[in-house]
């Protein structure tokens, strides 16, 4: 009879854990599934902005933010980047919607959703990580200004760094550590501090140069920090490289587009 009981009590248990293991997979295929679609839908929002259609644009990202209220069940997100997520989408529509928001601005938002989506399903080579040139070019520019004391040049280069880096923040969230993601905000309120004076001091200037390598390490993969840097060569010899995410995303939309034609066939 014990041997009877004990047997039951296994055979219990691993119907329980069969259960929650089927209970478990079908979780992560929902999430899967959400981040997939709005990945697509995201894409789509970015095209559209590219071609600047900003009504229809605004049209998908309404039906895209349907699914956030999904992903507090279907996905693991913490609740800040549950709140990222959600204050994203809402300042894209409301920018996207706003008569007296440039062009650039707008698509600059989309781009930023796009990237935000990505980084929640992208795990090896996510989209904001081709915004690198966008970022560090303007810290190079600032340092230039350091160097040549032109506060209006720093000034002017600050504020394409802080706009690029607004832009690819919510991603940056999804995917970086709090404590990286607070050491960059306080980089940027630093450098801020210096539009009047500038970096004029030994220690301020050593404190810039440490806020530039920060930045420039939030691109570079861990086997990369070991070796010199790449953008710090080029920018060495004199040479500029303006980089966008237009090809690139592009490319990412067209394959998605591509690869939901094949499915549809």
């Amino acid at each position: 009879m014990k041997t009877g009981a004990a047997v039951a009590v296994i055979l219990l248990c691993l119907s329980l854990y069969g259960a929650a293991v089927q209970a478990g997979n079908g979780q992560r295929q929902d999430a899967e599934k959400i981040w997939e679609e709005m990945n697509r839908l995201a894409g789509q929002a970015w095209n559209l902005g590219k071609q600047e259609k900003f009504e229809e644009a605004v049209t998908v990202l309404k039906y895209t933010s349907k699914f956030l209220a999904e992903t507090k069940e279907a996905a693991s997100l913490t609740p800040e980047k549950q709140r990222v997520l959600e204050y994203s989408f809402d300042s894209a529509l409301f920018t996207l919607s706003d008569k007296e928001e440039t062009n650039e601005g707008k698509f600059l938002k989309v781009t930023e959703v796009m990237m935000l989506v990505d980084a929640l399903q992208s795990d090896q080579q996510p989209l904001w990580k081709q915004a690198e040139l966008a970022v560090m070019g303007p810290l190079q520019e600032m340092g230039k200004a350091v160097k040549q004391n032109e506060k209006r040049k720093f000034n002017l280069a600050l504020n394409d760094l802080s706009r690029e880096f607004e832009a690819i923040r919510p991603a940056l969230v999804m995917d970086l550590s709090d404590e990286k993601i607070s050491a960059l905000d306080a980089h940027l309120d630093f450098m801020d501090a210096q539009r009047m004076t500038l970096p004029d001091s030994e220690e301020e200037y050593q404190r810039f140069q440490v806020a530039a390598a920060d930045f420039e390490a939030v691109f570079r993969s861990e086997e990369d920090e070991s070796g010199p840097s790449i953008f710090w060569l080029i920018f060495s010899i004199g040479g500029i490289i303006f980089s966008t995410l237009s090809y690139v995303g592009w490319r990412k939309y067209n394959g998605e587009k591509e690869k939901m034609n094949a499915h549809g066939k």
